[in-house]
């Protein structure tokens, strides 16, 4: 292998985020499929999303019918790429990366819980808290191998499995990460070599025995292990001792896109309350286009370096009244317009007002059903129990919330002989 081979997978594996595009640089000279026979074997997908209904993959359980499945792929002797899920990581959330770091304290420190709890922003206690390689999915977990194919899982009902290969199109799965990055959280495994396919079973008492868990052991003693725990699929990374392999958040960091991560100016030591406010180029590629972005500036010739925030359209209602109110004439045309502080501030508050005033106090107030499209219909339930009015008002309140939060950055952000450019 190439110096610069060796240097891109342990860049990969360090989760730097310079590697934009794994899929266009492959570091193995396996023979690939091309394009048509890779197509020729996938499922159709209207619409490129994917559908677990569509999904052509066999639904098997019992210890007897799953072995002779995987042994039909002939799994052993792939090199893995990469790894891929579409599902949110219900182990690494906010929640439970909280529990993880303070857990960790407490064990290591002596610390009790309200102590560990005290400091438990994830930002601040990177460098020494250490977590599980694990995931906790509820939609297919897919391995790619150097030579295109993949390799994909999920869970019916455990001991039920659907296992396929071939069948889910990467485009779907591409750039398509929830809340964490798979290839960053497992990247010990890529470029590995699968050595053997073992099953953990329970005995069922004279039939069949059921599987606990698909074991994926590679070439470096770690092992990939896919165990169904209900409806969800619990991926882990073991290491030769067969114990889960640990690591820093801070190593891992960049393979996570939580709401510290994505709520959390580092510039400023602002931390959003709700996830109504979006930093650097992580909350950038989750909002994608429905972001209006406000960048704080200075007078010219000194310009102030801090990191714009990102709102999402959908809620920044008081921010596009406090605009209307104030400055009509700077929207007579769509685009960036830039704002001294002084009038920053008047338009917030002015939303303020608003979205607080007695015009919206009234879920079926004129202005409200304007603003908010759907009038309400009291007597109309959806599934879940809420009603027209109830989704009105949690509109309002995000809006609320919002603003709020905009004030508060504002705050430590916008110099007061400074300005912001937004960008709607």
């Amino acid at each position: 292998m190439s110096k610069r081979a060796k240097r891109l997978r342990r860049r990969i594996r360090e989760g730097d985020p310079g590697v934009k595009n794994l899929f266009d640089i492959r570091i193995s000279t396996a023979p690939m499929l091309s394009d048509e026979e890779v197509a020729a074997m996938n499922d159709k997908f209207p619409g490129g999303e994917f559908d677990w209904a569509r999904w052509s993959a066999k639904s098997v359980s019992g210890a007897t019918e799953i072995r002779s499945l995987l042994d039909s792929f002939r799994l052993v002797g792939r090199k893995i790429w990469n790894v891929w899920t579409t599902s949110h990581d219900y182990f690494n959330d906010k929640d439970g990366l909280e529990d993880a770091v303070c857990s960790d304290l407490a064990d290591r420190l002596g610390l009790s819980d309200a102590a560990a709890r005290a400091g438990s922003s994830i930002h601040a206690l990177a460098r020494r808290a250490k977590i599980e390689r694990r995931m906790e999915v509820d939609q297919p977990f897919v391995i790619e191998f150097d030579s295109r194919e993949t390799f994909e899982m999920d869970v019916e009902i455990a001991p039920a499995y659907r296992i396929s290969m071939n069948k889910i199109p990467l485009r779907l799965l591409k750039d398509r990460n929830d809340n964490v990055d798979p290839a960053i959280l497992f990247s010990p495994v890529l470029g590995r070599t699968i050595t053997a396919v073992d099953l953990k079973t329970v005995p069922e008492g004279g039939q069949d025995d059921s599987v606990e868990s698909v074991l994926l052991r590679l070439d470096n003693g770690n092992t990939i292990e896919l165990r169904g725990f209900y409806d969800y699929l619990d991926v882990g990374l073991l290491d030769r001792r067969s114990e889960p392999r640990l690591a820093s958040i801070e190593c891992l960091r960049h393979g996570f896109f939580n709401y510290e991560d994505l709520h959390f100016d580092r510039g400023t030591g602002f931390e959003a309350k709700d996830a109504t406010l979006w930093f650097g180029w992580k909350g950038e590629r989750m909002l994608g286009n429905h972001a209006i972005v406000l960048t704080p500036t200075g007078l010219p010739g000194r310009p102030r370096p801090v990191e714009p925030a990102r709102i999402d359209r959908r809620d920044a209602l008081g921010l596009v009244l406090g605009l209307c109110a104030k400055c009509p004439e700077r929207l007579a045309s769509w685009g960036a317009i830039e704002l001294p502080a002084a009038e920053w501030f008047a338009v917030l508050e002015t939303g303020r007002e608003f979205l607080s005033g007695p015009r919206l106090s009234n879920d079926a107030a004129p202005l409200a059903r304007l603003f908010f499209e759907t009038p309400p219909r009291a007597h109309e339930r959806f599934c879940d129990g809420t009603t027209d009015a109830d989704r009105m008002r949690m509109k309002r309140d995000r809006a609320r919330t919002c603003l709020s939060e905009l004030r508060r950055w504002s705050a430590k952000s916008v110099a007061p002989d400074g300005g912001i450019r937004i960008e709607l």
